[in-house]
């Protein structure tokens, strides 16, 4: 007789909480286009990743996606393991 495992779905209950520092301006303008991105129903830029996908941010930005590189971007080392 084979024993049959129960298996239950996880939730993902992580919070993700960012800090934004700097001059207050530039603090408030980020703000505003996240906000604005926040309240639309649908994508700046038709993408399959939804309307939080990062080539929304810098289109709103006035980057060009297309041209942007990801690859100088670093994250501090905020883990002590």
């Amino acid at each position: 007789m084979v024993k049959r495992e129960r298996r239950y779905a996880m939730p993902n209950w992580a919070d993700v909480e960012y800090k934004c520092v700097g001059d207050p301006k530039e603090v408030r303008s980020l703000h505003k286009v996240l906000k604005y991105m926040d309240d639309r129903k649908t994508s700046i830029i038709e993408n399959d990743f939804g309307k939080w996908w990062l080539g929304n941010l810098v289109d709103r930005l006035g980057g060009d996606w297309t041209t942007f590189s990801y690859t100088h971007l670093t994250l501090p080392n905020i883990c002590r393991c």
